[in-house]
């Protein structure tokens, strides 16, 4: 773990004293052996399950605002480096509802609050999520799911006079699928509706948008736990604010999901898409687009205690950066868990992603256009205790970098995080 900076050397004396605080306090003391007897109480009425939950988290960024290194002459990026403490507190509750063998609903609310030590009036900020779902498990393998996904929070904020973006999105979806009990065949229909609003007029007028899509997969069941398939999906996107970047997709994919091999489960997905733009812009920018597209997720666990997963990701994703629409946005993920005796659990996160920006822009005026690229690097650690099924305290370490080809001076940067938790789950 690497450790820089007094914000670094602050966050272990208060990780050290918190280790020692039992031992040396005696009404600490008593309070850790109260809470190591507790019980977690049981929270069913009827068929109705209620799950709180909450977390306390304080972290030490070492670059809040993700700029590069401020310059020997005195230059900067937007607010500069700066290093802060992040205080955050999480509260939230699950619900679920199993109405009978073929209905159930499933409710899942949080609020999380962030208090900043430094240039507090720019950063700290509130978020709210809710997510409501509903599941159906008929007769004749019939199937189905209805979601709405809310989302209320803040884009960061550049300095300590560019605030955050307050933003909100929602998606509401739903799917219906059949696979005949006995049989090998399935075949299923998805649609979904996505809303992104800035409150901000500035980032509103080039963000606020909808997106729609509809879809089918069809495919056979290979082993008893395991499924091929074909899918295609039709998507539109619509900015209301008039920002000519209206467009239509085209994907197909081809895919296996379930368990792919002994130990390993998950999916692997891979396809080709197309992206048409109702206009061009002013510039030359091409009106369409055709990308070889990924979506994989596995999970391998060679033993109980030990899982490993890996992440693929390759799409389109929109744009604001000059005159791209768009760029294309690659990742690989690999993370890993181990759970040691004595309640412990180590885990390690490595990933690396590359943005390519096809239209060339110029770095400053009077220096010819150039095509940006950044490259993204991140290393994570942490290390949870279980003080009680219901109780886990953890700490972790984040290390996160950006590369930005030719662009080094606006895009750059290192960023540090130290933290340690408290996490409560009823």
């Amino acid at each position: 773990m690497v450790l820089s900076g007094k914000g670094h050397l602050r966050f272990m004396t208060v990780l050290a004293a918190l280790i020692a605080l039992p031992a040396a306090t005696p009404a600490f003391a008593g309070l850790w052996s109260a809470m190591q007897d507790f019980k977690r109480p049981n929270m069913r009425w009827g068929l109705l399950e209620f799950h709180p939950y909450a977390k306390v988290t304080e972290t030490y960024d070492s670059n809040i605002y993700l700029v590069p290194e401020d310059k020997n002459t005195g230059a900067r990026v937007g607010g500069g480096v700066v290093g802060s403490w992040i205080t955050s507190g999480l509260v939230g509750a699950k619900l679920n509802l199993p109405i009978s063998a073929m209905h159930n609903v499933g409710v899942d609310y949080n609020f999380e609050g962030l208090a900043y030590s430094k240039q507090a009036s720019a950063n700290n900020t509130i978020h709210q999520r809710a997510d409501l779902a509903y599941g159906y498990k008929g007769p004749m393998g019939i199937s189905g799911k209805i979601r709405d996904n809310y989302l209320n929070t803040t884009d960061p904020a550049f300095s300590e006079l560019v605030e955050r973006e307050q933003r909100w999105q929602n998606t509401l979806g739903g799917d219906v699928e059949y696979a005949p009990l006995g049989g090998n065949l399935f075949a299923g229909v998805d649609v979904a509706h996505t809303a992104h609003k800035y409150v901000g007029p500035t980032l509103g007028a080039l963000l606020n948008r909808y997106e729609q899509s509809a879809g089918l997969r069809a495919g056979y069941k290979v082993m008893p736990k395991t499924r091929v398939y074909l899918a295609y999906h039709r998507a539109i996107t619509h900015y209301s604010a008039g920002r000519r970047a209206n467009h239509k997709d085209n994907l197909l994919d081809a895919g296996i999901e379930g368990d792919i091999a002994p130990k390993v489960k998950g999916q692997i997905q891979a396809g080709l898409s197309n992206r048409l733009y109702d206009e061009a812009p002013v510039t030359t920018q091409p009106t369409s687009r055709n990308l070889f597209s990924i979506g994989t997720k596995l999970t391998w666990k060679p033993q109980d205690r030990c899982t490993f997963n890996l992440g693929l990701m390759r799409a389109l994703q929109e744009s604001t950066f000059g005159a791209n629409r768009f760029y294309e946005s690659s990742l690989i993920a690999l993370g890993g868990q181990h759970k040691f005796p004595h309640k412990l659990t180590a885990g390690v996160n490595l990933s690396v992603g590359w943005d390519k920006y096809p239209i060339a822009n110029s770095p400053t005026t009077g220096v010819s256009v150039m095509n940006r690229r950044d490259d993204i690097y991140q290393q994570a650690l942490t290390l949870d205790y279980a003080v009680q099924e219901w109780m886990r305290a953890g700490i972790g370490y984040l290390h996160r970098t950006r590369w930005a080809k030719n662009f080094s001076d606006q895009f750059n940067y290192e960023d540090h995080q130290t933290s340690i938790n408290l996490g409560l789950t009823f």
